[in-house]
């Protein structure tokens, strides 16, 4: 078990610090000489003298919390990968979002325009029919453009709706 700590804590710490070789011999040096003083300790509890029992005591608390850092650096290292791929969705989601939100925008000012094309046609007096034809004349390009590009963005908004 003590093995697959090591392991894990000269991984994380290498993670931690860029895979730096003097990080990861030292790392194993430092995981060999807490069970070292572990054992030192368990052994001679009763016969090593009170100074020496919390010096080695204090260095295997610190030791534990540097292959704990490890063991941090190893995990957190691995939970990135894991949520990695769900990053990249979540801001494809958003991309889509924020782009399907400025079509409907768009879509609400083309109605806009379309719908002063036509009070403006509506303005005129119903029994001047030559100046409704002119006015209509002059309007077709821009309707015709403005319902091309309806066509458009309702496709392209469809689209993104069915996406997510």
């Amino acid at each position: 078990m003590e093995a697959i700590g090591t392991y894990i804590s000269i991984i994380g710490l290498g993670a931690l610090f860029a895979g730096d070789p003097v990080i990861l011999v030292l790392a194993g040096i430092l995981d060999g000489a807490k069970i070292v003083s572990v054992s030192f300790l368990y052994q001679y509890w009763y016969g090593v003298k009170a100074l020496m029992k919390y010096y080695l005591l204090l260095a295997v608390i610190v030791l534990m919390t540097i292959t704990s850092a490890g063991a941090f650096g190893y995990l957190s290292g691995s939970f990135q990968k894991a949520i990695q791929p769900n990053m990249e969705i979540s801001l494809k989601v958003d991309s889509y979002n924020n782009e399907r939100t400025q079509l409907i925008q768009e879509k609400d000012q083309l109605k806009s325009e379309r719908i002063n094309l036509d009070k403006q046609i509506a303005s005129l007096p119903s029994d001047d029919v030559d100046g409704r034809r002119r006015l209509i004349r002059s309007f077709k390009p821009e309707s015709a453009r403005i319902s091309d590009r309806l066509m458009t963005v309702t496709k392209r908004v469809d689209d993104l709706t069915l996406l997510y």
